[in-house]
Protein backbone atom coordinates (compact mmCIF):
# COMPACT_ATOMS: atom_id res chain seq x y z
CA UNK A 1 0.00 0.00 0.00
CA UNK A 2 2.78 2.28 1.00
CA UNK A 3 4.75 1.63 -2.73
CA UNK A 4 1.32 2.45 -4.45
CA UNK A 5 0.85 5.40 -2.50
CA UNK A 6 4.32 6.83 -3.31
CA UNK A 7 3.66 6.44 -7.04
CA UNK A 8 0.25 8.00 -7.36
CA UNK A 9 1.76 10.83 -4.55
CA UNK A 10 4.40 12.06 -7.69
CA UNK A 11 2.14 12.29 -10.16
CA UNK A 12 -0.21 13.97 -8.28
CA UNK A 13 2.70 16.60 -7.45
CA UNK A 14 3.39 17.08 -10.92
CA UNK A 15 -0.09 18.30 -11.70
CA UNK A 16 -0.25 20.61 -8.98
CA UNK A 17 2.86 22.38 -10.49
CA UNK A 18 2.20 22.54 -13.89
CA UNK A 19 -1.33 23.70 -12.83
CA UNK A 20 0.33 26.30 -10.19
CA UNK A 21 2.43 27.18 -13.62
CA UNK A 22 -0.26 27.87 -15.87
CA UNK A 23 -2.40 30.21 -12.87
CA UNK A 24 0.56 32.07 -12.82
CA UNK A 25 1.10 32.13 -16.37
CA UNK A 26 -2.85 33.12 -16.89
CA UNK A 27 -1.80 36.07 -14.62
CA UNK A 28 1.31 37.49 -15.80
CA UNK A 29 1.52 36.54 -19.52
CA UNK A 30 3.00 33.84 -21.69
CA UNK A 31 6.34 34.69 -22.45
CA UNK A 32 8.14 32.98 -19.34
CA UNK A 33 11.58 32.42 -18.97
CA UNK A 34 12.67 30.80 -16.06
CA UNK A 35 15.67 29.54 -13.97
CA UNK A 36 16.51 28.45 -10.22
CA UNK A 37 16.97 32.52 -9.58
CA UNK A 38 14.63 34.21 -11.06
CA UNK A 39 11.25 34.37 -13.95
CA UNK A 40 11.21 37.11 -16.35
CA UNK A 41 7.97 37.53 -18.69
CA UNK A 42 6.57 39.99 -20.60
CA UNK A 43 3.13 41.18 -18.69
CA UNK A 44 0.34 40.39 -20.70
CA UNK A 45 -1.80 43.40 -22.99
CA UNK A 46 -5.06 42.24 -20.87
CA UNK A 47 -3.38 43.42 -17.54
CA UNK A 48 -2.06 46.76 -19.12
CA UNK A 49 -4.84 49.80 -18.50
CA UNK A 50 -3.51 52.97 -19.31
CA UNK A 51 -6.11 56.27 -18.69
CA UNK A 52 -5.44 59.59 -20.85
CA UNK A 53 -7.20 62.54 -19.95
CA UNK A 54 -6.74 66.01 -22.04
CA UNK A 55 -6.19 69.72 -20.34
CA UNK A 56 -6.83 72.84 -22.12
CA UNK A 57 -3.68 74.92 -20.86
CA UNK A 58 -4.40 78.06 -21.37
CA UNK A 59 -1.78 81.29 -21.95
CA UNK A 60 1.96 80.27 -21.84
CA UNK A 61 4.74 81.88 -20.06
CA UNK A 62 7.25 84.17 -22.08
CA UNK A 63 10.81 83.85 -21.73
CA UNK A 64 14.35 85.66 -22.73
CA UNK A 65 15.58 82.06 -23.55
CA UNK A 66 12.82 81.70 -26.31
CA UNK A 67 14.25 82.63 -29.68
CA UNK A 68 11.85 81.39 -31.90
CA UNK A 69 9.00 83.94 -33.03
CA UNK A 70 5.88 82.28 -34.95
CA UNK A 71 3.63 84.66 -37.47
CA UNK A 72 0.50 83.52 -39.24
CA UNK A 73 -2.59 81.15 -38.78
CA UNK A 74 -4.18 78.24 -39.77
CA UNK A 75 -8.32 76.41 -39.42
CA UNK A 76 -7.83 72.96 -37.87
CA UNK A 77 -10.27 70.20 -38.27
CA UNK A 78 -10.60 69.69 -34.81
CA UNK A 79 -9.06 72.49 -32.94
CA UNK A 80 -10.34 75.61 -34.73
CA UNK A 81 -8.85 78.65 -35.80
CA UNK A 82 -5.08 79.42 -34.55
CA UNK A 83 -3.55 82.91 -34.99
CA UNK A 84 0.09 83.53 -33.96
CA UNK A 85 1.99 86.95 -33.68
CA UNK A 86 4.89 88.61 -32.18
CA UNK A 87 6.24 92.05 -30.81
CA UNK A 88 10.01 92.97 -30.13
CA UNK A 89 12.01 95.95 -29.11
CA UNK A 90 14.22 97.87 -31.38
CA UNK A 91 17.71 98.66 -29.72
CA UNK A 92 20.41 101.84 -30.86
CA UNK A 93 23.29 100.75 -33.54
CA UNK A 94 25.58 102.65 -30.78
CA UNK A 95 25.06 104.56 -27.52
CA UNK A 96 24.53 108.60 -28.20
CA UNK A 97 23.37 108.69 -31.55
CA UNK A 98 23.04 111.39 -33.84
CA UNK A 99 21.44 111.47 -37.45
CA UNK A 100 21.04 114.64 -38.63
CA UNK A 101 19.05 113.59 -41.72
CA UNK A 102 17.55 115.29 -44.94
CA UNK A 103 15.86 112.30 -46.16
CA UNK A 104 15.49 108.66 -45.99
CA UNK A 105 15.60 106.41 -49.10
CA UNK A 106 14.30 103.37 -47.49
CA UNK A 107 13.60 101.45 -44.08
CA UNK A 108 13.48 97.76 -43.86
CA UNK A 109 12.88 95.03 -41.58
CA UNK A 110 14.60 91.61 -41.66
CA UNK A 111 13.14 88.68 -39.74
CA UNK A 112 15.29 85.57 -40.38
CA UNK A 113 13.41 82.35 -41.28
CA UNK A 114 13.51 78.91 -39.98
CA UNK A 115 10.57 76.93 -40.70
CA UNK A 116 6.82 76.92 -40.81
CA UNK A 117 4.02 74.93 -39.95
CA UNK A 118 0.87 74.17 -42.40
CA UNK A 119 0.64 74.90 -45.93
CA UNK A 120 3.66 75.43 -48.06
CA UNK A 121 1.51 77.83 -49.92
CA UNK A 122 0.33 80.13 -47.73
CA UNK A 123 -0.27 83.63 -48.60
CA UNK A 124 0.30 86.58 -46.04
CA UNK A 125 -1.83 89.88 -45.20
CA UNK A 126 0.88 91.37 -42.60
CA UNK A 127 -0.09 94.48 -40.46
CA UNK A 128 2.51 96.48 -38.72
CA UNK A 129 1.93 98.14 -35.72
CA UNK A 130 3.45 100.48 -33.58
CA UNK A 131 3.76 100.00 -29.58
CA UNK A 132 2.41 102.17 -27.52
CA UNK A 133 3.36 100.62 -24.07
CA UNK A 134 6.60 99.07 -23.02
CA UNK A 135 6.65 95.34 -23.12
CA UNK A 136 8.11 93.07 -20.69
CA UNK A 137 8.46 89.06 -20.06
CA UNK A 138 4.93 89.25 -17.16
CA UNK A 139 3.02 89.64 -20.57
CA UNK A 140 1.49 85.86 -21.38
CA UNK A 141 1.33 84.87 -24.65
CA UNK A 142 -2.70 85.58 -24.98
CA UNK A 143 -2.60 89.20 -23.68
CA UNK A 144 -3.80 91.92 -25.66
CA UNK A 145 -0.76 94.96 -26.25
CA UNK A 146 -1.80 97.97 -27.17
CA UNK A 147 -0.15 99.41 -30.49
CA UNK A 148 -1.35 101.62 -33.17
CA UNK A 149 -1.14 100.42 -36.94
CA UNK A 150 1.59 102.22 -39.40
CA UNK A 151 1.03 99.50 -42.88
CA UNK A 152 -2.04 98.00 -43.22
CA UNK A 153 -2.02 94.47 -44.01
CA UNK A 154 -4.50 95.14 -47.38
CA UNK A 155 -1.54 96.36 -49.23
CA UNK A 156 1.47 94.41 -47.98
CA UNK A 157 1.13 90.43 -49.35
CA UNK A 158 3.75 88.17 -49.09
CA UNK A 159 4.27 84.50 -49.83
CA UNK A 160 5.17 81.84 -47.86
CA UNK A 161 7.62 80.03 -50.56
CA UNK A 162 9.67 83.52 -51.09
CA UNK A 163 10.63 83.66 -47.95
CA UNK A 164 11.21 80.17 -47.05
CA UNK A 165 13.06 80.87 -50.97
CA UNK A 166 15.11 83.79 -49.50
CA UNK A 167 15.34 82.43 -45.96
CA UNK A 168 14.07 85.91 -44.56
CA UNK A 169 10.82 88.07 -44.27
CA UNK A 170 11.46 91.77 -45.36
CA UNK A 171 9.49 94.71 -44.39
CA UNK A 172 9.51 98.00 -45.58
CA UNK A 173 8.30 100.70 -43.15
CA UNK A 174 7.13 103.91 -43.90
CA UNK A 175 9.96 106.50 -44.29
CA UNK A 176 7.93 109.31 -42.44
CA UNK A 177 7.37 107.02 -39.51
CA UNK A 178 10.30 106.13 -39.41
CA UNK A 179 11.25 110.27 -39.24
CA UNK A 180 9.02 110.48 -36.82
CA UNK A 181 9.39 108.14 -34.34
CA UNK A 182 13.47 107.45 -34.79
CA UNK A 183 15.83 109.49 -36.86
CA UNK A 184 14.10 112.69 -35.74
CA UNK A 185 13.83 112.10 -31.85
CA UNK A 186 15.94 114.47 -29.24
CA UNK A 187 19.60 113.40 -28.05
CA UNK A 188 18.20 112.97 -24.56
CA UNK A 189 16.32 109.95 -26.26
CA UNK A 190 19.47 108.61 -28.20
CA UNK A 191 22.09 108.12 -25.17
CA UNK A 192 21.85 104.82 -24.90
CA UNK A 193 19.36 101.58 -25.57
CA UNK A 194 17.36 102.15 -22.55
CA UNK A 195 16.25 105.93 -23.05
CA UNK A 196 15.45 104.88 -26.80
CA UNK A 197 13.09 102.21 -25.76
CA UNK A 198 11.38 104.28 -23.06
CA UNK A 199 10.10 106.42 -26.38
CA UNK A 200 10.07 104.17 -29.12
CA UNK A 201 8.73 100.90 -27.39
CA UNK A 202 8.41 98.60 -30.46
CA UNK A 203 6.79 96.69 -33.18
CA UNK A 204 4.04 94.39 -33.86
CA UNK A 205 3.93 92.30 -36.69
CA UNK A 206 0.64 90.11 -37.00
CA UNK A 207 -1.22 88.85 -39.77
CA UNK A 208 -4.97 89.68 -40.66
CA UNK A 209 -6.14 86.78 -42.79
CA UNK A 210 -6.54 82.51 -42.19
CA UNK A 211 -3.07 81.85 -43.81
CA UNK A 212 -3.00 77.94 -43.39
CA UNK A 213 0.42 78.04 -42.31
CA UNK A 214 2.40 79.73 -39.07
CA UNK A 215 5.74 81.18 -39.87
CA UNK A 216 9.39 80.46 -37.85
CA UNK A 217 11.34 83.57 -37.46
CA UNK A 218 14.92 83.60 -34.98
CA UNK A 219 14.54 87.53 -34.12
CA UNK A 220 17.72 86.63 -31.41
CA UNK A 221 19.54 86.40 -34.67
CA UNK A 222 22.50 89.03 -35.73
CA UNK A 223 20.80 89.18 -38.87
CA UNK A 224 17.39 90.54 -37.53
CA UNK A 225 17.65 94.26 -38.05
CA UNK A 226 16.33 97.15 -38.98
CA UNK A 227 18.20 98.63 -41.53
CA UNK A 228 17.81 102.55 -42.32
CA UNK A 229 19.64 104.09 -45.63
CA UNK A 230 19.11 107.87 -45.88
CA UNK A 231 20.97 111.02 -46.66
CA UNK A 232 22.88 113.13 -44.31
CA UNK A 233 22.17 117.31 -43.81
CA UNK A 234 25.83 117.31 -45.46
CA UNK A 235 24.23 115.48 -48.41
CA UNK A 236 26.04 112.25 -47.67
CA UNK A 237 24.23 108.74 -47.94
CA UNK A 238 24.55 106.60 -44.68
CA UNK A 239 23.30 103.03 -43.44
CA UNK A 240 22.59 102.07 -39.65
CA UNK A 241 21.14 98.32 -38.60
CA UNK A 242 19.27 98.86 -35.62
CA UNK A 243 19.41 95.71 -33.83
CA UNK A 244 16.19 93.64 -32.97
CA UNK A 245 17.33 92.80 -29.19
CA UNK A 246 15.63 93.02 -25.97
CA UNK A 247 12.14 92.04 -24.91
CA UNK A 248 10.59 89.23 -27.61
CA UNK A 249 6.85 88.03 -27.37
CA UNK A 250 5.13 85.89 -28.77
CA UNK A 251 1.00 86.21 -29.10
CA UNK A 252 -1.49 83.68 -29.46
CA UNK A 253 -4.99 83.69 -30.37
CA UNK A 254 -6.73 80.27 -30.16
CA UNK A 255 -10.52 78.70 -29.67
CA UNK A 256 -12.18 77.50 -26.65
CA UNK A 257 -11.94 73.72 -27.01
CA UNK A 258 -12.75 72.80 -23.84
CA UNK A 259 -15.65 69.84 -24.68
CA UNK A 260 -12.42 68.13 -25.96
CA UNK A 261 -11.78 67.58 -22.50
CA UNK A 262 -14.51 65.52 -22.15
CA UNK A 263 -12.93 62.90 -24.89
CA UNK A 264 -10.58 60.51 -22.92
CA UNK A 265 -10.20 57.61 -26.13
CA UNK A 266 -8.02 60.31 -27.79
CA UNK A 267 -5.12 62.30 -26.64
CA UNK A 268 -5.07 65.64 -27.76
CA UNK A 269 -1.87 67.66 -27.96
CA UNK A 270 -1.60 71.54 -29.22
CA UNK A 271 0.99 74.31 -29.09
CA UNK A 272 0.60 77.72 -28.40
CA UNK A 273 -1.02 76.89 -24.89
CA UNK A 274 -3.69 74.55 -26.55
CA UNK A 275 -3.97 71.22 -25.01
CA UNK A 276 -1.57 68.89 -22.69
CA UNK A 277 -2.56 65.27 -21.91
CA UNK A 278 -2.09 63.02 -18.98
CA UNK A 279 -1.70 59.54 -19.26
CA UNK A 280 -2.43 57.40 -15.97
CA UNK A 281 -0.27 54.32 -15.08
CA UNK A 282 -2.11 53.24 -11.79
CA UNK A 283 -2.59 49.64 -12.77
CA UNK A 284 1.03 49.58 -11.73
CA UNK A 285 0.33 49.83 -8.16
CA UNK A 286 -0.31 46.64 -8.52
CA UNK A 287 3.03 45.44 -8.77
CA UNK A 288 4.71 47.70 -5.56
CA UNK A 289 6.37 46.15 -2.99
CA UNK A 290 6.31 42.99 -4.81
CA UNK A 291 9.78 42.73 -5.78
CA UNK A 292 9.58 43.00 -9.19
CA UNK A 293 12.76 44.42 -11.12
CA UNK A 294 11.68 46.13 -14.33
CA UNK A 295 14.01 44.61 -17.22
CA UNK A 296 12.08 46.89 -19.85
CA UNK A 297 9.58 49.25 -20.15
CA UNK A 298 8.97 50.46 -23.91
CA UNK A 299 5.66 52.97 -24.15
CA UNK A 300 4.10 53.16 -27.87
CA UNK A 301 1.28 55.86 -28.68
CA UNK A 302 0.09 55.92 -32.51
CA UNK A 303 -1.12 58.62 -34.14
CA UNK A 304 -4.23 59.30 -34.79
CA UNK A 305 -6.16 59.05 -38.02
CA UNK A 306 -3.29 60.21 -40.10
CA UNK A 307 -3.20 63.89 -37.80
CA UNK A 308 -5.95 64.57 -40.21
CA UNK A 309 -3.63 65.43 -43.02
CA UNK A 310 -2.14 68.04 -41.15
CA UNK A 311 1.96 67.40 -40.63
CA UNK A 312 3.00 64.86 -37.68
CA UNK A 313 5.08 66.61 -35.56
CA UNK A 314 8.33 64.69 -35.22
CA UNK A 315 8.75 64.39 -31.04
CA UNK A 316 6.52 65.26 -28.41
CA UNK A 317 7.95 65.75 -24.55
CA UNK A 318 7.02 63.34 -21.87
CA UNK A 319 7.35 64.45 -18.59
CA UNK A 320 7.66 62.63 -14.89
CA UNK A 321 6.25 63.05 -11.76
CA UNK A 322 9.03 64.84 -10.73
CA UNK A 323 8.45 67.75 -13.84
CA UNK A 324 11.14 66.38 -15.99
CA UNK A 325 11.87 65.65 -19.30
CA UNK A 326 12.02 62.16 -20.06
CA UNK A 327 14.83 61.61 -22.88
CA UNK A 328 13.13 60.27 -25.79
CA UNK A 329 9.45 60.54 -27.80
CA UNK A 330 10.66 60.53 -30.98
CA UNK A 331 7.95 59.15 -34.03
CA UNK A 332 8.77 56.04 -35.50
CA UNK A 333 7.72 56.55 -39.14
CA UNK A 334 7.22 53.03 -40.28
CA UNK A 335 4.60 52.34 -37.82
CA UNK A 336 3.09 56.08 -37.19
CA UNK A 337 3.88 55.77 -33.46
CA UNK A 338 5.65 58.28 -30.79
CA UNK A 339 8.01 55.34 -28.85
CA UNK A 340 9.88 56.15 -25.26
CA UNK A 341 11.85 54.12 -23.03
CA UNK A 342 9.98 54.62 -19.02
CA UNK A 343 12.06 51.46 -17.54
CA UNK A 344 13.73 54.10 -14.55
CA UNK A 345 10.41 55.88 -14.31
CA UNK A 346 8.19 52.46 -13.93
CA UNK A 347 10.75 50.93 -11.93
CA UNK A 348 10.19 53.76 -9.49
CA UNK A 349 6.20 54.00 -9.51
CA UNK A 350 6.79 49.98 -8.50
CA UNK A 351 9.29 50.53 -5.48
CA UNK A 352 9.36 54.10 -4.45
CA UNK A 353 5.68 54.67 -5.05
CA UNK A 354 6.19 57.89 -7.45
CA UNK A 355 2.88 58.97 -9.04
CA UNK A 356 1.79 57.01 -11.82
CA UNK A 357 1.10 60.01 -13.79
CA UNK A 358 2.64 61.08 -17.04
CA UNK A 359 2.56 64.44 -18.53
CA UNK A 360 2.22 64.68 -22.16
CA UNK A 361 3.31 68.46 -24.24
CA UNK A 362 3.69 69.25 -27.84
CA UNK A 363 7.41 69.63 -28.14
CA UNK A 364 8.51 73.40 -27.97
CA UNK A 365 5.09 74.18 -27.42
CA UNK A 366 5.47 77.72 -27.07
CA UNK A 367 7.92 78.18 -29.88
CA UNK A 368 5.89 76.13 -32.60
CA UNK A 369 2.15 75.94 -34.29
CA UNK A 370 2.17 71.67 -34.21
CA UNK A 371 -0.84 69.31 -33.09
CA UNK A 372 -0.85 65.99 -32.95
CA UNK A 373 -4.04 63.45 -31.56
CA UNK A 374 -3.47 60.10 -30.68
CA UNK A 375 -5.14 56.98 -30.38
CA UNK A 376 -6.10 55.49 -27.38
CA UNK A 377 -9.30 53.55 -28.55
CA UNK A 378 -10.40 50.21 -27.12
CA UNK A 379 -8.98 49.00 -30.67
CA UNK A 380 -5.97 50.82 -31.00
CA UNK A 381 -4.62 51.83 -27.37
CA UNK A 382 -1.53 53.14 -25.57
CA UNK A 383 1.12 50.39 -25.54
CA UNK A 384 3.41 48.97 -22.93
CA UNK A 385 5.73 46.60 -23.56
CA UNK A 386 6.53 45.80 -19.89
CA UNK A 387 9.51 43.14 -18.82
CA UNK A 388 9.47 42.22 -15.35
CA UNK A 389 12.26 40.33 -13.44
CA UNK A 390 10.74 38.46 -9.97
CA UNK A 391 13.74 37.50 -8.01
Amino acid sequence: MHTISKYFFIPFLLISLIFSCENETSLIGENILANDEYVVFILDDSLINIKSSSIQEGPINQSPSNDINLLGGYVDPVFGTNKASFCFEIGLPNNDMSFNVNSIESAKITLPYIGYYGDSLAEYQIEISHLTENINYDFDSNDSINSNVIMNSVNNVEQLSNVRSSGYLELELPNDFVYDNILNLSDEFLQNDSTFKNNFKGLHIKTNSLNSAVMYFNLNSDDAVLNVKYIDSEMQEQENDFPINGVRLNNFQLEDNSDLEQIDSLIFLQSMGGFISEIDLSFLNNFSDSGYIVNEALLSLEVYNDNNGMQIPNKISFIDSNNEEISGGTLNTETSSYEINITREVQKIITDGDSPIIKLYPYQRGASASRIIINNTTSKPIRLKLVLIKV
